[in-house]
């Protein structure tokens, strides 16, 4: 069994740093949102929902997250909808 680096499947990983702007702009999408989801529609109730890069991060990389954190690029979405978008997700934190 291959994890990380070594499997075929290898995305480069799970970045869990996005900037220095990083939480004003995921902020700022989830006012933009409307606290709803933007797949299906569900509203936040108590737990904030999460901020998804279309354009992923890691393809901008960190000297570039001002582009990668532009509003244009980021959507709300609330946890199932974004495992289903993102189900590599959970494997990059185990990586």
């Amino acid at each position: 069994y291959k994890r990380g680096e070594k499997n075929n499947s290898w995305l480069g990983g799970w970045e869990k740093y996005y900037g220095a702007n990083w939480v004003t702009q995921k902020n700022k999408a989830r006012v933009r949102d409307q606290y709803i989801c933007q797949k299906c529609g569900k509203k936040e109730n108590g737990k904030a929902f999460d901020i998804h890069h279309k354009i992923p991060f890691r393809l901008f990389g960190k000297k570039k997250y001002l582009k990668a954190n532009n509003l244009k690029n980021l959507i709300t979405l609330c946890n199932p909808c974004h495992s289903r978008i993102e189900p590599k997700k959970k494997e990059f934190a185990l990586c």
